[in-house]
């Protein structure tokens, strides 16, 4: 198998050994009120760094089905939402 540098090319910040993990974090009530990292509010930046995997492209379906009502919610939210759940009777 053919390693994986030699199939992409890594962005800069990755090359030089620089990546700040936290951006993967992203904190959605910044990007509201105008304030959120620019990977996150300019979407063409962020769309520049997201790869789309069959996975991703999954759970954004279900999201977009679920918001537009096509399902009643999405399954694996509901799964972890479950856990949650208290009983109150």
């Amino acid at each position: 198998m053919t390693p994986r540098f030699k199939n992409v090319t890594p962005h800069q910040d990755v090359r030089d050994g620089v990546l700040d993990e936290s951006v993967f974090a992203a904190d959605l009530s910044e990007v509201a009120i105008g304030k959120g990292r620019p990977v996150y509010a300019k979407p063409e930046l962020f769309f520049s760094k997201t790869y789309f995997t069959a996975g991703l492209r999954t759970i954004c379906k279900r999201v977009i089905d679920g918001l537009n009502g096509k399902i009643r919610a999405c399954p694996m939210f509901m799964k972890n939402l479950d856990k949650c759940r208290t009983d109150t009777k």
